[in-house]
Formats: C-alpha cells, sequence, structure tokens
C-alpha cells in the first residue's frame, strides 16, 4: 500500500489531497481536504485523477480561504454527480429532528442582513451573490445525495473513526477543536446575531440555523478582517 500527498495553490488558503493505494487489488481511497479558489488544475485533478469520486471531504473551518472553494465545487454543474463517501464540517446544525420555525419577520430580517456579505462573483454564472453563493451549508441542504453523507453531530478532538470497511485504510484522529472551542464559537456568533437584529436568537434549535448561524460567522469574521 502506498499514500500520495497532492497539494495545489488555492490563492491564499489550503487545498490538500491524500490518496491511498492498494496495489494488491487496484483499490484506491481519496481525502480532500479544504479548497479556497477552485482552479482548473483543481477541478482536473478531480475529474481525471479522481474520477469526481471522493471518499471523505474534510472542510477543516468555515473561513473563506478553506471553504470557498469546496462551495463552489458543489455548484458546478459539471460535478453533480461527484460521488462523496463522508463530509466532515463543523456547522451549527440542529441536533433535534423537529426544530422550531423562525416567525416570517425574522426571516425576513436575516435575508436583509444577508446582503452586508461581501460581493461574491461565481465564475459559473458570472454574475454577484449573495448568501446563497458564499455559504457552504446553503449548498449542502440544496444537495440530498452531499447532505445525507455530512455528518451531522458535532466532530471534536480526541474521536477517531475508521476509513474503509475493517479500517482498511487506517483511522482518522480528530486534533481539534475541543468542546469548550465550539462553544465559545456558538457563543460569538449569538453575539452577532443579537447585534445584527437586535433580539436574542432562540433557545430552541430553529429551522435554517445551520445557514444563519454561518451568515452571522461570516458577518463576524469581515468585521474583524476590517478592524
Amino acid at each position: 500500500m502506498r499514500a500520495i500527498i497532492k497539494t495545489f495553490e488555492s490563492g491564499a488558503g489550503n487545498c490538500i489531497f491524500l490518496v491511498m493505494k492498494d496495489e494488491m487489488d487496484n483499490s484506491c481511497f481519496h481525502i480532500m481536504m479544504d479548497c479556497n479558489v477552485l482552479t482548473d488544475e483543481i477541478k482536473a485533478y478531480i475529474r481525471d485523477e479522481l474520477y469526481k469520486r471522493i471518499d471523505v471531504l474534510i472542510v477543516t473551518h468555515i473561513d473563506s480561504d478553506h471553504a470557498n472553494g469546496i462551495t463552489k465545487l458543489m455548484r458546478n454543474p459539471d460535478f453533480a454527480d461527484m460521488q462523496i463517501g463522508m463530509i466532515l464540517f463543523n456547522g451549527f446544525q440542529p441536533q433535534t429532528e423537529q426544530p422550531q420555525t423562525l416567525p416570517q419577520k425574522t426571516v425576513e430580517k436575516l435575508q436583509t442582513v444577508a446582503e452586508l456579505l461581501p460581493p461574491t462573483v461565481d465564475e459559473a454564472f458570472q454574475k454577484t451573490n449573495g448568501m446563497d453563493a458564499a455559504c457552504l451549508i446553503t449548498e449542502l441542504n440544496k444537495h440530498p445525495q452531499w447532505k445525507a453523507v455530512w455528518r451531522q453531530t458535532p466532530i471534536l478532538a480526541g474521536e477517531t473513526m475508521p476509513l474503509g470497511n475493517n479500517e482498511k485504510w487506517g483511522r482518522l484522529r480528530v486534533l481539534s477543536p475541543t468542546q469548550d472551542a465550539m462553544d465559545n464559537l456558538l457563543h460569538d456568533v449569538k453575539l452577532e446575531y443579537a447585534k445584527r437584529l437586535s433580539s436574542a436568537p432562540p433557545n430552541e434549535d430553529f429551522l435554517d440555523q445551520d445557514k444563519y448561524y454561518e451568515l452571522m460567522l461570516r458577518l463576524l469574521r469581515t468585521t474583524y478582517s476590517w478592524s
């Protein structure tokens, strides 16, 4: 068995692939981690070398230099048939089966707040987009086949998970974040929500919570970047 690590220039961010090959039976296992600028070279590698199959897709965190390219990959019609085995990404998804519905006035306020995001030009459609183009969670929720393989429970330091049947490709060990770090991040996101809407978010999980909390985090990071 051999392992190949492949990296690509991706703007100011990262784009890393780990490909493991079993030369006895010609099987292989593909891991992709992060992407900022989705270059033609990266798209060609996924299409021609990986045959549009990613066994584990890892998005380490939501900052644009790690997630923008993943979002655009999922929006690209040329990769609509891409096969993904598992998506590891800590969002803010509700943990209850039936999250509450927000009042319509609150939803309208949130949509207005979304317009505060910096403009994003989508190369595929040649136009400026708002939250739907900027947010990875929005794209995951649009594609049932990928949402189904997105792990919903938080991924925390100390956890290990098998790779392949009977751990053929080893185990993945998570080094971060801790539960305290996740709690602190959620606290900051809720403060941003309260700041933008002049009211605190619901105490219970709510519909599209993941999307709107990602919006708050992006606004928080944008404000921080320019302060």
